[in-house]
């Protein structure tokens, strides 16, 4: 009785051969949103699916290692959308830097830690939001500074405030990014962002000069450099993030974008 089946999840999500074969031989339309990082493995059904929907040019490319399949790019949107383009922008140096992750090893928080500790100076603050498996290691590491505060599992309604409080978010590395949610939330607050190429953050602020490498001297390196920014500054390139988010990752921009991708599905 449907015209389109949408599926949101993994290529290797369990039954997706079998719902992909019964829509094909029903003639039902098929698209696919995928979520986490696609892999190289080989599926039979892929070429029977209508349209890919994927976060980035990057993760599409993944895909495109083994199957030329049909797809389109929609990245996400800010949930709170409405409280983070709320925050004024930031229009005087930076000194609040903030994270935000789950505490496991592989977001590379340690990373942010050591590289917050070797180049601070006088008035600069670190947040830490997120819990996990490292959170008492991550702790240790930072050896009581009263610079770095651990804020613990915040939902996610009520992270604005606290991007609200913060100058810069600091995006570190993970080898399974696709996102991350948390760019997308500091481009609607107009904050500044130090970032590592994870994910799709390339291709959201590619103009960003503020990139590094995943090491604690490649981040220190662009933490100093961003502290160098006088008022006027800041307040461009942050109005500029939110710009950015407002014409290419808003809930309204993303709207539309599924509704022109599903169009051209069904109306090809």
């Amino acid at each position: 009785n449907y015209d389109l089946i949408f599926i949101c999840g993994q290529l290797s999500s369990r039954f997706v051969p079998d719902v992909v074969d019964i829509a094909t031989s029903k003639g039902i339309k098929i698209m696919f949103r995928t979520t986490g990082v696609n892999v190289n493995d080989q599926y039979a059904y892929i070429d029977k699916v209508n349209c890919f929907v994927h976060h980035s040019q990057k993760n599409a490319e993944k895909l495109l290692q083994t199957s030329k399949h049909q797809y389109t790019i929609i990245d996400q949107c800010a949930y709170s959308e409405s409280d983070l383009l709320a925050i004024p922008p930031i229009d005087k140096p930076v000194k609040k830097f903030m994270t935000l992750a789950r505490l496991v090893a592989d977001k590379n928080i340690d990373v942010v830690i050591e590289a917050f500790k070797k180049s601070k100076t006088e008035g600069d603050q670190l947040v830490v939001l997120g819990s996990g498996p490292e959170t008492e290691h991550l702790i240790s590491l930072a050896d009581g500074d009263a610079d770095i505060l651990f804020a613990g599992f915040v939902p996610n309604n009520e992270t604005a405030a606290y991007f609200a409080e913060a100058d810069c978010v600091i995006i570190s590395y993970y080898e399974f990014e696709t996102g991350p949610l948390t760019g997308i939330e500091a481009m609607a607050a107009g904050r500044l962002l130090i970032s590592t190429e994870a994910g799709a953050m390339p291709e959201r602020i590619g103009f960003n000069p503020f990139w590094f490498e995943s090491t604690i001297d490649s981040l220190s390196e662009q933490i100093h450099k961003i502290k160098k920014l006088d008022a006027a500054e800041t307040l461009h390139l942050s109005q500029k993030i939110r710009n950015r988010y407002s014409e290419a990752y808003s809930k309204q921009a993303v709207k539309m974008q599924y509704c022109a991708a599903v169009d051209k599905v069904l109306h090809p």
